[in-house]
């Protein structure tokens, strides 16, 4: 259940009178809501990791489609929605970190399709119903000492010409592949604990060779 210790009884509430690059502050709750971000802003949860819950019931619990903004310390959950992501970044410059992040359902945990810089640093991104972070845009996506683990698909899946930097993170226990790159996706992957992969640490599609660069990865 919300708190509402704040101003706003729902976070939907203050994201809709918040003004241009303005911060919300996430008392702990339970908010069973379904937030799209048309704004430049910065939700951040002002609890320990766990205690500021984010619950998508019938879509994704957060969509991202402004110039630029931050998700910190938030726990994101999709408990509903047919193959709903539960985050999606569909534009803007975005940062998310410090959050934990997972899904029942058979889409994503993270589907990023913006054309701009994407960084996720030190997530907890887990058992998902289907992939756990898609990268499909066009813009560069930074993942940096994020755990990814325990999905019914690949742990990182990069498509469609999108590039990834992935620098120390966790991507194991996933019921697919590590890391899958295929339609002309690329990256640069370093320092990556990629053991334990059902289906091994890498998938990779050959058209995509010329465009991969791996160092010191793990598996």
């Amino acid at each position: 259940m919300q708190e509402g210790r704040g101003r706003y009884a729902t976070i939907g509430a203050a994201v809709a009178a918040a003004r241009e690059g303005e911060t919300i502050n996430i008392w702990p709750g339970h908010y069973a809501e379904e937030l799209t971000i048309t704004k430049s802003l910065t939700l951040r949860g002002m609890g320990q990791r766990g205690e500021v819950v984010i619950e998508g019931r019938r879509a994704s619990a957060l969509r991202f489609e402004a110039a630029h903004g931050a998700i910190v310390g938030l726990t994101l959950r999709q408990a509903g929605g047919k193959n709903a992501d539960c985050v999606v970044i569909a534009a803007g410059k975005v940062e998310i970190g410090d959050c934990d992040i997972s899904a029942e359902t058979g889409g994503a945990c993270v589907n990023i399709m913006s054309r701009d810089e994407v960084l996720l640093r030190k997530n907890s991104i887990h058992d998902g119903g289907g992939w756990g972070v898609f990268a499909g845009g066009t813009g560069i996506v930074t993942l940096e000492e994020n755990e990814i683990m325990a999905h019914a698909y690949s742990g990182l899946t990069i498509m469609r010409g999108a590039y990834v930097i992935a620098r120390g993170n966790v991507i194991i226990r996933n019921a697919q592949h590590g890391v899958r790159i295929d339609l002309g996706g690329g990256g640069s992957f370093e320092d990556n604990d990629l053991r334990g992969n059902f289906l091994g640490a890498w998938n990779i599609d050959p058209k995509s060779f010329g465009q991969v660069l791996r160092e010191r990865n793990k598996g």
